[in-house]
């Protein structure tokens, strides 16, 4: 019986835990609004975008993201 309440009041005090740090998490998504970006695509990125796509180029779809995405990512999302 010990064993049992003591097991009781562990995944008790978990959910206690749990809950307060939902509460936290949803509290924090509040705060911190992320806006949806846009991102455009010239003929030229949407042909070497689909060439990485087709290759599964792992080391040029990092390259894409850092020169392509990246600057128009921090454009969108920089404080005005």
């Amino acid at each position: 019986m010990s064993r049992v309440r003591l097991s009781f009041f562990c995944v008790q005090e978990a959910l206690g835990i749990l809950r307060q740090d939902h509460r936290k998490i949803k509290e924090r998504q509040k705060e911190v609004r992320i806006k949806p970006v846009v991102i455009n695509l010239t003929a030229e990125q949407t042909l070497r975008l689909t060439r990485i796509l087709v290759d599964e180029d792992q080391e040029e779809a990092l390259t894409f993201l850092k020169d392509c995405l990246k600057p128009q990512l921090d454009h969108a999302t920089r404080d005005h």
